[in-house]
C-alpha cells in the first residue's frame, strides 16, 4: 500500500473510533442526567413525607399535650385528630419503603412508620391518664418514644438526602 492509502486508511479508522467514543460518551451523559433527574424527583417525594412526619411529631410533643388541657373532650378530640394523622402517614411512610430504590431507605422508613405507632400509643396512654398516680411515668415512656421516632426521622431524612447527591 502507498503512504496515501495508509493515511487515508488511518484517518477513516480514527474518525470512526472518535465518532463512536463520541457517540458512547453522548449515550452516558445522557443517561447519568436521567439518573440525575429521577433522584432529584425522588428526594422531592421523600421531602414530602418527611416534611410531615416532622410536622405531625411538633403536634405530637407528649409534653405539650399533656400539659395543653384539662378539658377532657378537648384531650380526646385532639387524639383523634393525631390518631388520624399518624395513620396517614404511617400509610405514606409504607408507601416510600415499598418503592424507594434504596435498600437503607426502606428499611428506615418501615421503622419509622412502626415508631410513629408506638409513639402516638404511649402519648395517648399518658394524656388520657393526667392526674392518675402513674401519669409520671407514662408520661416519661411517651416521651422516650417520641424521641426515638424523631432519630428516626432525622436518620431518613440524611439517608434520603445522601440517595439523592450520590453521583
Amino acid at each position: 500500500m502507498t503512504d496515501s492509502a495508509w493515511f487515508a486508511l488511518t484517518v477513516a479508522v480514527v474518525g470512526g473510533v472518535g465518532g463512536f467514543a463520541g457517540s458512547w460518551l453522548s449515550t452516558w451523559m445522557s443517561l447519568r442526567s436521567q439518573a440525575r433527574s429521577r433522584r432529584q424527583e425522588q428526594q422531592q417525594r421523600d421531602g414530602s413525607v418527611v416534611g410531615a412526619v416532622l410536622d405531625y411529631l411538633s403536634g405530637a410533643d407528649p409534653r405539650r399535650l399533656a400539659g395543653r388541657t384539662a378539658d377532657p373532650d378537648f384531650r380526646s378530640q385532639e387524639l383523634r385528630d393525631l390518631e388520624w394523622r399518624q395513620g396517614e402517614l404511617r400509610l405514606q411512610l409504607q408507601v416510600l419503603a415499598a418503592g424507594h430504590p434504596d435498600v437503607a431507605v426502606s428499611e428506615t422508613a418501615r421503622d419509622l412508620a412502626t415508631a410513629i405507632h408506638n409513639s402516638f400509643s404511649s402519648t395517648a396512654m399518658a394524656v388520657h391518664d393526667v392526674g392518675s398516680p402513674n401519669d409520671g411515668a407514662l408520661l416519661e415512656t411517651a416521651v422516650v418514644d417520641h424521641a426515638a421516632t424523631r432519630k428516626l426521622v432525622e436518620e431518613l431524612f440524611d439517608k434520603t438526602r445522601r440517595y439523592a447527591h450520590r453521583s
